[in-house]
């Protein structure tokens, strides 16, 4: 066979490229960069063409993973698809496999450990007997299976099945269906339509042979009106659960009542580590006296937005390894002038959250609970007086403490200097009218960051800064100052703090303000020479000038987003030598002068879209010659331009990921050891990608219509999920933006 010795070769230079060969129908690549497993990446196939493909791994001794996406060609899966790859795949993905009808038949593949079908809603059966005695894992999300049900449950074992996981789909349970996997560790159910009525006859529907390491059972519909079926089926989970000491369970957020009757065998639980019960709910009081007594074990509790009906004290009494409990959402009244945690021995209670409730002061009790807390949530509260006054002192090792959205009016940072190693204290979105320097001037030198940001409220609502409010100001790494409606006279007021402290700040969020100008050659920014990150975001910029900011030569993130930018200078960002990131999308620009990025050698990432920027002013004309060889992040959605210049891609030769209208990652498959017209070849458009590479010139005359490319889109599928293996491409998920445009990454890497 001739791939056989192409694929050798391929492998010898993986060092030198993330994609090492595509396979010879041109419809799957390998990705042979990682050291344990390679990964095979197939989209549009069928099952002749990737039965072909793999033929490539027969009698290598190599493991891989096949993800398998976007074939609506495959109806079914048979063994001999697999014949070559029965001792080399470990891992089968398969996503928006429309038609897929049968489940594939994977009990040959005597090294398979994970499995996961998604986007598959033809498919309805799922035999158990068709799965290997290797298999470890399996997930299941928007299938068409609804029945769980195995058969011969005496004789079908699989002894390393240690995860199964349900999302998104339609479920019931037959039988004691968990045994068939003696060794099963880990259930998730998780945003599924639960026919309950066909699971009354079972007594334990969740019943396994060995203690479960984690239960979760999380935003689930549960299909029946009746509160009584509902209080059955959670006794139901209940009495199921075989527990140790190391378990973890989650059954939140599936609107389950908790009365006496659910919590009937609730004392099974007791060895276990974790529990989250949250977005239930408590009946009443009664329900509350002693649940948690004889919980020895238990290091994290959440109840938050359970409507806790706390008129008892003792609710919390022992729990002697309590680390963590969660109580916010709950409305609590009433508990500030009585010892709420009366009779907690928790010795290592370390994490307290009372954020979203009804608290006019802080509970009492401190001595006794408070001693080791490191963290204390009481944002979204009605706390308006000073919390501290003589009482920091019970809080020796608090490290975060947050009294956000809480309409306070002032602030004395003398009340937070006893807090010997508090690192951030949020005080966002509250009331503050006159900001002094006693808001700074004696807070703890342990502090790194301070949020004094303000929620959207009326442009009336004007902040007045003294002018010497940041005098005695802390050597603090981060500072938030966003909708404070400051203009740029702040930064006069902000330059009288120490040199010290100028020099300590690393980031600056100032956005959502009324900065209308920066202009005399860096003059707002001469003492902050070691600031990495500073957001100008949503301000009323016109110009920002030449060398605006160029004492900013620590500077690795420049956020000037959602301005009103009209044109970039060809020396507005001289002096940013260490400038990795920056973004002026959504302004009103016409115009960057060619070279205007020339002086950023560092920058990897750069957003420009929604401008309207003209045709001089595209990526490809605003660059020098050689520059730009670094950028790897290229956003040019929503510009006025209907195609992609193909050289774009060879100009730059770092490009990996272009950001197309409704941020559409492109992933560049640039395999240097195919030409260009190769290239084009063998990876055309993704149909969902509405671009078009531009027509070009080629070899000087001849016209080449480049309607497909060698790069490939990645897209939210139909139901704005992503491709749970799209960091295959980029190993570390797009760090390299370290977050600079945060609703796109969160959206892109969440589910990996």
């Amino acid at each position: 066979m001739l791939l056989f010795p192409l694929f050798l070769t391929l492998v010898s230079v993986q060092s030198t490229t993330s994609v090492c060969s595509h396979l010879p129908s041109g419809l799957c690549f390998v990705d042979c960069t990682t050291q344990d497993e390679y990964k095979v990446v197939c989209e549009n196939t069928d099952g002749n063409q990737l039965q072909s493909d793999l033929q490539i791994f027969a009698g290598l001794n190599v493991s891989f993973a096949l993800h398998i996406w976007n074939s609506p060609a495959i109806e079914r899966l048979g063994g001999t698809s697999f014949l070559d790859v029965q001792y080399s795949l470990v891992e089968l993905d398969m996503q928006n496999v429309d038609n897929l009808e049968m489940f594939p038949e994977v009990k040959s593949l005597m090294v398979l450990r994970r499995l996961t079908i998604q986007n598959a809603p033809k498919l309805k059966y799922f035999p158990v007997e068709l799965l290997p005695q290797s298999i470890e894992s399996i997930e299941l999300r928007r299938t068409g299976i609804v029945e769980f049900y195995a058969a011969n449950t005496g004789e079908q074992r699989f002894p390393n099945m240690t995860r199964f996981r349900i999302h998104d789909q339609t479920i019931h349970f037959l039988d004691q269906y968990f045994i068939t996997f003696p060794n099963l560790t880990t259930i998730e159910i998780l945003d599924c339509h639960v026919d309950i009525g066909r699971m009354d006859s079972n007594p334990q529907p969740f019943t396994t042979q060995k203690a479960l390491k984690r239960l979760l059972i999380t935003n689930n519909t549960f299909e029946s009106t009746d509160v009584d079926f509902h209080v059955f089926i959670f006794r139901q989970i209940i009495n199921s659960m075989v527990v140790n000491n190391d378990t973890e369970i989650e059954i939140s957020n599936n609107a389950f009542p908790i009365g006496k009757q659910a919590l009937k065998n609730f004392d099974l639980l007791q060895p276990i580590r974790r529990l989250s019960l949250r977005g239930s709910y408590f009946e009443n009081y009664i329900t509350l006296e002693n649940i948690f007594a004889n919980f020895n074990n238990l290091v994290e509790l959440d109840l938050g937005h359970t409507g806790l009906p706390i008129y008892k004290l003792g609710i919390f009494r022992g729990l002697p390894n309590l680390e963590i409990l969660r109580l916010d959402g709950n409305e609590l009244r009433d508990i500030e002038d009585r010892d709420f945690f009366d009779g907690l021995l928790a010795k290592n209670f370390s994490y307290l959250d009372l954020s979203d409730n009804s608290l006019k002061t802080n509970p009492w009790g401190y001595e006794n609970w408070a001693r080791n807390l490191m963290h204390y949530d009481l944002g979204g509260n009605t706390i308006s007086r000073p919390l501290f006054t003589n009482k920091s002192q019970f809080f020796p090792k608090l490290k975060f403490i947050s009294q956000a959205r809480n309409k306070r009016i002032s602030l004395m940072s003398a009340n937070y200097l006893s807090m010997a190693q508090v690192e951030i204290i949020d005080l966002s979105c509250n009331d503050y009218m006159d900001i002094t320097k006693d808001y700074f001037n004696g807070l703890p030198p342990t502090l790194k960051m301070l949020n004094l940001s303000f929620c959207p409220r009326k442009e009336s609502h004007r902040v007045l800064i003294e002018k010497d409010a940041f005098v005695g100001f802390p050597t603090i790494r981060e500072l938030y100052m966003n909708r404070a409606f400051i203009r740029a006279n702040f930064f006069n007021k902000l330059k009288k703090m120490s040199d010290a402290s100028a020099k300590a700040l690393r980031v600056l969020h100032l956005a959502y303000n009324k900065i209308a100008f920066l202009h005399g050659k860096g003059v707002y920014f001469t003492p902050f020479t070691g600031l990495e990150y500073l957001d100008l975001e949503y301000n009323m910029l016109q110009s920002t000038g030449s060398g605006a900011f160029s004492p900013l030569k620590s500077l690795r993130r420049l956020n000037l987003a959602h301005n009103a930018l009209f044109s970039i200078g060809p020396r507005d960002f001289t002096g940013l030598d260490n400038l990795e990131d920056l973004d002026i999308s959504a302004n009103k620009l016409l115009l960057i002068d060619k070279g205007a990025f020339d002086m950023l050698p560092s920058l990897t990432a750069l957003f420009v879209h929604d401008n309207s920027l003209a045709e001089s002013s595209m990526p490809l004309k605003i660059f020098g010659d050689g520059k730009g060889r670094n950028l790897v992040h290229l956003s040019i959605g929503n510009l006025p331009v209907g195609c992609v210049d193909p050289q774009l891609f060879n100009r730059f030769r770092n490009l990996r990921w272009v950001y197309l209208n409704d941020s559409i990652p492109m992933f560049a498959e640039m395999d240097p050891k195919l030409d260009t017209l190769q290239q084009i070849a063998r990876a055309p458009l993704h149909e969902w990608a509405d671009l078009q590479m531009c027509p070009s010139k080629w070899n000087g005359d001849k016209v080449m219509d480049y309607s497909t490319s060698f790069v490939r889109v990645l897209v939210a599928d139909r139901n704005q999920t992503v491709y749970q293996d799209l960091y295959l491409h980029f190993n570390t998920c797009f760090s390299g933006i370290r977050n600079i445009k945060d609703k796109v990454l969160n959206t892109l890497c969440r589910s990996v």
